[in-house]
């Protein structure tokens, strides 16, 4: 309605950006941009990468700090050095804990096929279910397995898929299904299945 076009299943309308975004995911501050269908793939290896990085810097701060130790350099002898350290090693820790998380988040959501909005809406309807006599079993439609999920968002070969290149070809309506038959496809990224 916003947009005044046809929105595509997985589609979303970012209020943010003021634009519909193909298999929206989220409005990420720290890129001030979508993520969606056209660069999924790069916020993800955006925080793998920044994981790394950051958890390489804890690492070869504590290698210098057990060097310290180990030498029996007297703090006085570092000065204020010794908390520019501990402070960039908390501050950096801190990092990589939540990057990390985010990353593994992240990648599990890849490895199901699934955006933050659909996660949110099947953590709803499971909450929902817990407190509910009638018991109903819940799928998600675009899980075709990991390794072709995995193939939908970071691409066909498997040797690409943490290199920051490649584009996502998709006409918004196969998102996910790596062309299945269309037809078949309920337009809801979640169904309700009784057991």
């Amino acid at each position: 309605k916003r947009c005044k076009l046809y929105r595509p299943p997985r589609s979303a309308h970012c209020r943010a950006c003021g634009k519909c975004v193909i298999r929206m995911d989220h409005h990420c501050p720290w890129v001030q941009n979508c993520v969606g269908a056209a660069n999924h793939k790069f916020f993800f290896l955006f925080l793998f990468y920044g994981s790394i990085t950051s958890l390489y810097y804890s690492i070869m701060t504590f290698v210098f700090l057990a060097h310290v130790m180990q030498q029996h350099l007297v703090l006085q002898q570092l000065g204020t050095w010794m908390g520019v350290i501990l402070g960039m090693l908390i501050l950096v820790l801190v990092l990589t804990m939540m990057q990390g998380g985010l990353c593994i988040w992240n990648g599990f959501l890849i490895l199901k096929n699934q955006t933050a909005t659909e996660n949110y809406e099947l953590d709803s309807i499971t909450s929902k279910n817990r407190n509910s006599k009638k018991k109903v079993k819940v799928t998600h439609k675009y899980d075709v397995g990991w390794y072709r999920n995995t193939q939908s968002l970071m691409g066909e070969n498997p040797l690409h898929w943490l290199l920051p290149f490649g584009v996502v070809r998709t006409d918004g309506l196969s998102m996910g299904d790596l062309n299945r038959d269309r037809d078949a496809m309920e337009l809801q990224p979640l169904k309700e299945v009784e057991e």
